[in-house]
């Protein structure tokens, strides 16, 4: 299945990665501390900051109503920050993976119950927007692409997560010290065969 805004090249035409995928590039989440709307969302040096979300049961109703009232005003004014705002949610909620992440960081409070009725709460409301060319998060969106294609980003969560993880950094000093105490049985084994009297 195609993710929303992928044109036929694969390729996101407008728009960002999954939590997922971003967290593999080294993009960190971090609740907005004091922010002056559920739309104050920022990106700066590899942290994302998205204010918290309380999902509560009359969440989608809410946004469905206000939706409808942007929509209705087609592309007058910069009356569309609500439906950008569920558009730039529906891209980084592509499963619970994604859900698990944002409620871990408190960006998503779940007071709906189950990870699923979050994703279709999202799922919903992103098909119930009309895209239009003036979007809120385009800026935000280049932002953090232009973050995820650098390389040395994507390498260093890599090393990171796979080579300096809690478990892993464990297996490396043992590594480390097994060698050392192989090393100190060999060479004192061949000294002693070479110098028997010492």
């Amino acid at each position: 299945m195609a993710r929303l805004g992928a044109n036929r090249g694969g390729r996101l035409a407008k728009g960002i990665p999954s939590v997922t995928e971003l967290k593999e590039a080294g993009v960190k989440f971090r609740p907005k501390k004091n922010a002056k709307s559920f739309l104050d969302v920022t990106f700066q040096n590899g942290v994302m900051e998205i204010p918290s979300l309380i999902l509560y049961p009359y969440t989608q109703t809410t946004l469905r109503n206000i939706i409808a009232f942007e929509q209705s005003f087609g592309e007058q004014g910069e009356l569309t920050h609500i439906s950008h705002y569920v558009i730039m949610m529906a891209f980084l909620i592509g499963g619970s993976t994604d859900i698990s992440t944002l409620q871990d960081e408190e960006i998503i409070i779940n007071w709906l119950g189950s990870q699923e009725e979050v994703l279709g709460v999202f799922k919903q409301l992103r098909s119930e927007v009309i895209d239009n060319a003036r979007d809120k998060f385009t800026e935000l969106y280049n932002q953090i692409n232009k973050y995820r294609r650098l390389r040395l980003n994507r390498y260093r969560e890599i090393l990171r997560r796979d080579y300096f993880g809690k478990g892993s950094i464990v297996s490396v000093i043992a590594a480390v010290v097994l060698f050392v105490l192989t090393f100190m049985q060999t060479y004192f084994a061949v000294y002693t065969t070479y110098h028997p009297n010492s």
